[in-house]
Parts: structure tokens; sequence; C-alpha cells
């Protein structure tokens, strides 16, 4: 399939909000997904990532390509909306100066809240899966036995196994439940980073 049909797949299934199971096969497929969820997301998204990478180990640009950070951006415009995110690999790539973070942080148009989870590392069990979920109801879940194990994963920029739905409820509350859980078993974890970004703030705020 090429990649211009994808995307009028995906933005079909987007904009229908079709409970229909599109299948990722590699990052150019992952960054045209994250960028449709911020788009179509309305109040909540959550990810769960290995470390929030703005590059791939080949160079495709993932967290950092444009679109996702602009789709992100205006997302976060809306006073009402939050972005949470945790790191399961304990890190962020490129901390502080993670592309992603910083310009969706420092969008003078945003107003909306972001709220970073940063436990130590090693203390988030490998086995924990990556995905975004926005709203409770759109969500991309990464999947297979190396579902967790982001650097391997990122060293064939041909295969990068996950699926999205963007009507699939019953999942999206499942994985947005999933979400919490594991927010607030890191929020246990001594060590735990917790950065929260209030709108206007561009350094962390105490949450």
């Amino acid at each position: 399939m090429s990649l211009n049909y994808y995307k009028q797949l995906v933005d079909r299934c987007a904009n229908e909000r079709l409970d229909f199971v599109i299948a990722n096969g590699s990052p150019f497929h992952a960054r045209l997904l994250i960028a449709k969820l911020f788009e179509v997301a309305e109040k909540q998204v959550a990810i769960v990532s290995g470390s929030l990478r703005d590059v791939s180990a080949g160079g495709v640009h993932i967290y950092g390509h444009p679109p996702v950070i602009e789709e992100a951006k205006k997302f976060l415009t809306d006073p009402d909306t939050c972005l949470n995110i945790i790191a399961q690999q304990g890190e962020l790539h490129n901390g502080l100066k993670n592309s992603f973070v910083n310009e969706v942080v420092a969008d003078k148009e945003r107003n909306g809240k972001v709220r970073i989870f940063v436990p130590p590392r090693g203390e988030l069990e490998a086995s924990v899966p990556h995905f975004m979920v926005a709203d409770s109801v759109c969500y991309r879940l990464e999947t297979g036995v190396d579902a967790a194990i982001e650097v391997d994963r990122f060293q064939n920029d041909e295969s990068m196994t996950a699926v999205a739905n963007f009507g699939d409820h019953d999942t999206g509350r499942e994985l947005r439940n999933y979400f919490n859980e594991i927010r607030e078993h890191v929020r246990r974890l001594s060590g735990l980073q917790e950065l929260y970004f209030p709108p206007g703030s561009i350094t962390p705020q105490p949450a």
C-alpha cells in the first residue's frame, strides 16, 4: 500500500470514526497516525512511550516530525485540553532538549496542560506496552513481542508493529484506564521526575 493511499485510509477512518483496525508497519505510518490522533483529539491525549523519540535510529523523525508537533500544538490551544506522557524507559530522548517537548511547551498559543512522568530507569517493566489514546476512543497500540523494546525496534525502520483504531470505544476506554493505573503506579515510585507545565509556563512547576 502506498503512503498516499494509507493516508487516505487513515483520514476516512478518523473523519468517520470507523471501528476499523489499521495496521502500522513502519515509522512513516506511526508518525502519520500520531499526528492524526492529535488532530482528532478534543480534550485528552495520553501517551506511554519508550522515550518519546524525536528521531528513530534510522533517521526517521517520529515525535520530532513537524506535522506531529504542529497537530499537538493545535490540540493544546484549547484551555480544557491536557496531554499526559509516561516515559517507560525512564528517560526522554535527548533529555530536556527533546524537540517535541520543547516546541509544544513553548508554543505561545498553548492553553492546555502538559504533564510528563519520567520514572527511574528500570522501574517500569519492559512488558508495559507503548500506546497513545485520544479521548478514550481513538488509539494507536504497539503490538508483538517487541512492543516495549523501542531501541531494538527502531533499528529497523521498515518494521514497526502496531494497530490503530478511531472508533473502538471499548478498547479506547480500557487503554485510558490502563494509562491511569500506570500513572498511579509511577507516582508511588521513589525518584520519579514529574514535569508539569501549566499554560504559559516553559519551566516545570510543582505538581
